[in-house]
């Protein structure tokens, strides 16, 4: 006898066997229950979850010869024949290859025969998406008001492509990918019946692997077993189904978090070196990421994070070592490079990059720490040095003299004793910058152009500003023009006397000692022009 697949043998011939779809089932059970049995049903969702396993079930449950009930019996001739295929009575339809308006024509011709020995003829439409548009059309007015002994199941992965039509013409049923601790629990049961030793790693492995559906599970498990016999590893998975060993990922984010551009390197040479599937170890990145972001923000992660209880452990420890903002930065870099990985003829140079990108980037502080970090730094400097007070500019003078020469608040100052009562000399010295004051009392003033300085340089202006300047800030004080010449004199002058002087601040200087920092931009908070 012909050897009958792993998910053949063990595919559900009860609603009560059916894994992971208790919500369409015990409305199916309650319907034909009660008497309530609708003329279409429309069930969709992924692949190998069930859709065409229901369907075989409810025309069993309908036809059953102690039916309908809400189990078949499973040994009436009605359910012998259904489950071997051979009921005339049940008739099962590939969509994709019957998609014209003959075969729908076929089926309307046969629907006025009453069933050969069952109550019900059931037609189980298989991907049902395929049929084209005219043969949609064409099944409208039979799906609404089909015959009373006709019942349609149509099944479908793309519910999308079913027209609006369609659907408002049948009771819909959504099924579900299969939780991994279910398809756990069904491989197990599966192993002890069949005499199969498989490791607990690798059979949760194999369930991860088979992203919901139970039938690719039992796909994978039977071609295991056709490679290493009864007796099934870890390394096993590796071999024949190319499943990366889940420390290569850990391995990788170590390289990250430690900043260790080289170890990357080595990392994806050892990869590329041993066989492995980069596209996978790309996917498994990912999902490392995923697991290291729900640890960081949930409390009761092993709910969320299916792993064994040491890979918990391991992504704690790596999540104390950043920050939710880098997880969100490294996600963001990694899920941009799918297509790159995907499409790319050299996918190992595209993960050496990415790999040393990430390790590379520059790391972020939490924002909580560097708020408390800088009331430290304010607490410690501003109770000693007001707020508004600014440092002498760079060229600091020092001797008898010292205490005549202004910092920059001060020649602001001066500026505007001016403007009252010689308004024109203080609109040039606004447009000028200070550039230094010497030891000699001397006020070199940059101005825009040679019609600035030679209007300070005029009598009355020469000698009234030496006056004025006599009276601020001390006798021998003196202002001497000068023409800037720099790119600098097409900026504003007050920014820049601003910009200095938050550059000085030593709790600016502080906070860039602290976060081995640099002053990139300088922006006036809104709502308010308080100097620093």
């Amino acid at each position: 006898m012909a050897y009958a697949v792993l998910a053949r043998r063990w595919r559900p011939q009860r609603f009560q066997e059916v894994v992971g779809q208790g919500h369409v089932t015990t409305t199916l059970q309650n319907a034909l229950r009660h008497g309530r049995i609708a003329h279409a049903y429309l069930f969709s969702g992924p692949r190998g979850v069930g859709k065409t396993t229901v369907a075989r079930i409810f025309a069993k449950a309908v036809n059953c010869d102690h039916g309908p009930t809400p189990e078949p019996c499973g040994l009436c001739s009605s359910c012998s024949e259904i489950t071997q295929g051979i009921s005339v009575d049940v008739q099962e339809i590939d969509g994709a290859s019957h998609t014209s308006v003959e075969n729908i024509r076929d089926i309307r011709e046969a629907l006025r025969y009453r069933p050969a020995r069952g109550r019900y003829k059931v037609y189980i439409i298989d991907e049902v998406h395929m049929l084209s548009l005219a043969a949609f059309n064409a099944l409208l007015k039979t799906l609404e008001e089909p015959p009373p002994h006709v019942i349609f199941v149509l099944a479908t992965t793309e519910i999308q492509k079913v027209p609006a039509t369609i659907l408002s013409r049948c009771q819909r049923f959504d099924f579900r990918r299969i939780p991994v601790a279910e398809i756990v629990r069904q491989l197990r049961l599966i192993c002890q019946a069949e005499g199969i030793e498989i490791e607990a790693n690798a059979l949760r492995a194999l369930a991860k692997h088979s992203e919901g559906s139970l039938r690719d599970a039992q796909s994978l498990l039977d071609q295991l077993v056709a490679y290493s016999g009864t007796r099934i590893d870890s390394q096993a998975l590796t071999e024949v189904l190319g499943m990366l060993p889940s420390d290569w990922a850990h391995r990788a984010i170590w390289a990250v978090i430690e900043e260790d551009p080289a170890r990357c390197l080595e990392i994806a040479e050892e990869l590329y070196r041993e066989g492995y599937s980069l596209q996978n170890f790309y996917y498994r990145l990912v999902e490392h990421l995923r697991n290291l972001m729900v640890v960081k923000v949930a409390d009761k992660a092993s709910s969320l994070v299916d792993v064994p209880e040491h890979e918990l452990e391991e992504l704690r420890r790596q999540a104390e070592r950043v920050t939710l903002d880098d997880l969100q930065l490294w996600f963001e870099i990694v899920v941009s490079a799918e297509e790159d990985m995907r499409r790319s003829a050299n996918a190992r140079y595209v993960m050496e990059m990415l790999l040393v990108r990430l390790a590379t980037l520059e790391r972020t502080v939490d924002a909580r720490e560097l708020i408390e970090r800088l009331e430290d730094l304010a607490e410690k400097y501003l109770s000693r040095e007001p707020r508004g007070e600014a440092r002498p500019i760079e060229s600091e003078v020092s001797g008898p003299r010292a205490e005549f020469l202004p910092p920059f608040q001060k020649w602001q100052e001066f500026i505007g004793s001016l403007r009252d009562k010689k308004p024109s000399l203080a609109s040039i010295l606004e447009q000028g910058r200070l550039m230094d004051c010497s030891s000699d009392g001397r006020l070199v003033v940059a101005l825009p152009s040679t019609f600035h300085v030679e209007s300070l340089n005029s009598g009355e202006n020469a000698r009234y500003l030496r006056e004025a300047c006599d009276k601020f800030f001390g006798k021998g004080t003196k202002v001497v023009p000068v023409l800037d010449n720099s790119n600098h004199s097409r900026e504003s002058n007050s920014a820049k006397r601003k910009s200095q002087e938050v550059r000085s601040h030593p709790l600016v200087q502080k906070a860039v000692e602290i976060f081995k920092a640099r002053l990139v931009e300088i922006e006036e908070p809104r709502g308010q022009s308080e100097e620093i």
